[in-house]
C-alpha cells in the first residue's frame, strides 16, 4: 500500500509502532520495521545516553529498515533539559532517520538548537498535537507531519476534552504537512466512519499479544495502524 505515510518513510505498510515506555526496546522495534512498518524505540526507557546508543545501535544489528525513536517532554513525566539533550544528540549522531515527539516541541529546548540541528540532519519530526494552534505550529517550524490526539487516545500532550472526531478534521484543513489521528478507535467501524472524514491517516490502537515475557514478565502492548486516506 502506498500513501503520504509510506513515501514519507520509506516503508512498505502504512503502520506505525508508536512510543511506549520500557516496551518499545530493540526486539519490538525491529519486528515491526522488519515486517514492513516504522518500528519505535523510546527514548525515555534509557535513562543514560550511551544505553540509548547501544539500543539504538542493536536495532540495527537486527533490521536494516527504517525506525524511529520517540522522545516525550510532558511534565509529568519530566526527565530534564539535559536528558532530553543527550537523546537528540544522540538520534542526530546515529543517524536515526525519525523521531516522534510528544509535550514541548523541540523549538522550545535548548533556544531553538536541537530544532535546527535536527533538520540539518535530515531527520523527520513528527509530533503529537492537541490542538489545530499547536499543529501550525509544528508546520510552520519544519515539522514533517503531526500526529492528533484527541481526549480518547489518553497520554496526550493537551487536555482540553476534544475528540478525535472534532479536532482531527479541524487540523487537516489547517495545514498542509500530513495528519494522523490517534484515539477513540477500537475496531472497523470506527475506521469506516472516520475515514469519510478525509483525514490524511489514521492512528488507530490495536491490542495484541507479543512474545517477549522474558524481558517483561508480560506481553500486552500496543500498535498503531495508520491506513491513508489521502
Amino acid at each position: 500500500m502506498k500513501t503520504r505515510i509510506t513515501e514519507l518513510f520509506g516503508i512498505e505498510h502504512p503502520i506505525l509502532c508508536g512510543g511506549m515506555h520500557r516496551l518499545c526496546v530493540p526486539k519490538l522495534c525491529a519486528a515491526v520495521s522488519n515486517a514492513g512498518g516504522l518500528g519505535s524505540l523510546t527514548a525515555s526507557t534509557y535513562p543514560e545516553k550511551k544505553d540509548f546508543v547501544k539500543a539504538i545501535r542493536e536495532v540495527r544489528k537486527l533490521t536494516d529498515k527504517p525506525f524511529w525513536c520517540n522522545v516525550t517532554m510532558l511534565p509529568a513525566v519530566h526527565l530534564g533539559e539535559e536528558n532530553y539533550k543527550n537523546y537528540f544528540d544522540a538520534i542526530i549522531e546515529e543517524n536515526v532517520p525519525a523521531v516522534e515527539i510528544s509535550g514541548m516541541p523541540v523549538d522550545r529546548l535548548a533556544n531553538g538548537e536541537y530544532l535546527d540541528r535536527l533538520l540539518e540532519a535530515g531527520v523527520k519530526l513528527v509530533h503529537k498535537v492537541g490542538s489545530v494552534r499547536h499543529a501550525k505550529h509544528a508546520e510552520k517550524v519544519g515539522y514533517s507531519a503531526v500526529i492528533a490526539a484527541g481526549v480518547e487516545e489518553g497520554g496526550h500532550p493537551l487536555n482540553e476534552n476534544v475528540a478525535t472526531t472534532v479536532l482531527t478534521p479541524r487540523i487537516a484543513e489547517s495545514v498542509k504537512i500530513p495528519v494522523i489521528a490517534t484515539g477513540g478507535m477500537a475496531d472497523g467501524r470506527g475506521l469506516a466512519i472516520d475515514s469519510q472524514n478525509f483525514w490524511a491517516t489514521f492512528f488507530w490502537g490495536l491490542l495484541y499479544l507479543g512474545d517477549f515475557r522474558g524481558e517483561w514478565g508480560f506481553s500486552l502492548g500496543f500498535f498503531l495502524f495508520l491506513p491513508s486516506f489521502s
